[in-house]
C-alpha cells in the first residue's frame, strides 16, 4: 500500500490531470522538468491571459453614470 500512495504522489493533477493548474504546470517545468524555456513560455500565456481578462472586466464594468469626455474644447459663441 505504501508503494502505491507513493506512486500516487509522483504523478501531479490526479485523476487525468484534471487539478494541474498552469501555474504548477510551469513551476514543474521551470524546476521539476529543467525546461525553463517551457516554464517561461507557459507563465507569459498566463500573464497574457490574464491582462486580457483584467482589461475585459474593466471595460464590462466601466461607470457609465459619468458623461463622456469630450476631447475638443466647447466653441464659444461669437455675438
Amino acid at each position: 500500500m505504501a508503494g502505491l500512495r507513493r506512486g500516487l504522489r509522483d504523478e501531479p493533477g490526479r485523476p487525468a490531470n484534471t487539478t494541474l493548474t498552469p501555474a504548477f504546470l510551469s513551476y514543474t517545468a521551470g524546476f521539476k522538468d529543467s525546461a525553463y524555456g517551457r516554464a517561461a513560455a507557459i507563465a507569459f500565456l498566463l500573464l497574457a491571459i490574464i491582462v486580457v481578462m483584467t482589461l475585459v472586466q474593466r471595460f464590462l464594468l466601466r461607470d457609465r453614470d459619468k458623461p463622456a469626455r469630450s476631447l475638443r474644447t466647447p466653441r464659444r459663441r461669437t455675438s
